[in-house]
């Protein structure tokens, strides 16, 4: 896949990721969210257009209102993301919806 059809690949990740984080789509669980989290760790290492860039730049500004500071450390307890700068998506996680459920759901089972 050339770098181009990549990044427009990874942008309609995000897009997705922007759209579904407080959804209540029963489909949806904390996976998902790292698989977003991933696309968006991939979109830092790549090289952007000036339009991509402000593609990305809407988007996280949509994803940061979507979303809550990650006060409990609720992501680290259920995925170890390996060492190395973590973006500051890691460091959100949905105030609501089908995921934030499921997330919760496994800090408990993890906590038994």
């Amino acid at each position: 896949m050339r770098a181009p059809e990549f990044v427009a690949e990874l942008l309609d990740n995000w897009k997705i990721a922007v759209r579904l984080v407080n959804s209540d789509m029963r489909q949806l669980s904390y996976d998902d969210l790292i698989g977003w989290y991933v696309s968006r760790d991939m979109l830092s290492n790549q090289r952007l257009s000036s339009s991509d860039w402000t593609v990305l730049g809407a988007l996280d500004e949509g994803f940061f209102a979507a979303t809550v500071d990650d006060t409990n450390d609720l992501l680290s307890q259920v995925f170890r993301k390996g060492d190395g700068e973590q973006g500051w998506w890691w460091g959100r996680v949905p105030g609501g919806g089908e995921i934030r459920k499921t997330l919760l759901a496994r800090v408990r089972t993890e906590q038994q």
